[in-house]
């Protein structure tokens, strides 16, 4: 079926069939996308996983060290225990409340469980505190981003538009993006300065993986531009399974 949404042209997929061969079989013809107007405004678009265009050379570098190096079976399984160890945090903050008779805001702990996982595996560290009293706070910033990248937008089916911003969509979501670019910065700048004093032993997770490649391809694939884009992807993952 064949939609004509302002000048842009949508086609949906009706049978099974023919969703197979756009998202299988012919999945490297079909693999790039229009780009929201309003995920433009993105730093470092150009080197995303998600958005960049999949028949770049560093795109497919990139996506070769994440399935390799972060996203492996061996490399998922030796973060077992810090699964085992933030549900049992979850289960304590649960208990709490439940002794002192107040409310428990399912939706809130499970997200701030699940970010602190997801930041535990790549920083070793808790973006939100144990008593989850940060969560909103983080969360409210993330889906800022998720909420205007999806309203609908004139930019998307006016394409010569664009340059109007009529919405503000695109410039509301780079406030966002810039944000988080800048908390992303701090951590990895933190890092870089205790890897270079030798002061604290090496981690092991996700962002000793990535600056060690870094060091390895001398930043011809990885370096601290790319790696931000990378973490953005799996936050706003987090963020959307989660918000809803």
């Amino acid at each position: 079926m064949t939609l004509r949404l302002g000048s842009t042209t949508t086609i949906v997929l009706t049978s099974p069939e023919m969703a197979k061969q756009v998202l299988q079989t012919q999945a490297q013809s079909f693999s790039d996308r229009p780009i929201p107007d309003a995920i433009a405004s993105l730093p470092n678009l150009e080197i995303s996983l998600v958005w960049g265009p999949s028949d770049d050379t560093r795109w497919r570098k990139l996506r070769g060290i994440c399935s390799t190096q972060l996203f492996s079976p061996q490399k998922l399984n030796s973060l077992q225990h810090l699964r085992y160890q933030k549900v049992e945090q979850l289960i304590e903050h649960v208990r709490k409340l439940c002794l002192s008779g107040s409310s428990v805001n399912i939706g809130q702990v499970f997200f701030a469980t699940t970010l602190n996982l997801i930041f535990s595996t790549m920083f070793s560290i808790d973006i939100v505190d144990p008593e989850f009293s940060r969560a909103r706070e983080f969360k409210d910033l993330v889906w800022k981003v998720v909420e205007t990248a999806g309203k609908p937008n004139l930019s998307d089916y006016f394409p010569v538009l664009k340059r109007f911003d009529l919405q503000g969509l695109r410039k509301h979501a780079r406030v966002s993006y810039d944000r988080m670019h800048e908390i992303f910065d701090e951590l990895i700048a933190k890092r870089m300065k205790a890897r270079a004093s030798h002061s604290t032993s090496r981690n092991g997770d996700f962002l000793d993986v990535l600056l060690d490649q870094w060091e390895e391809n001398g930043g011809s694939v990885l370096n601290r531009e790319t790696i931000k884009p990378l973490i953005q992807v799996k936050t706003l993952f987090v963020i959307c399974f989660w918000s809803k």
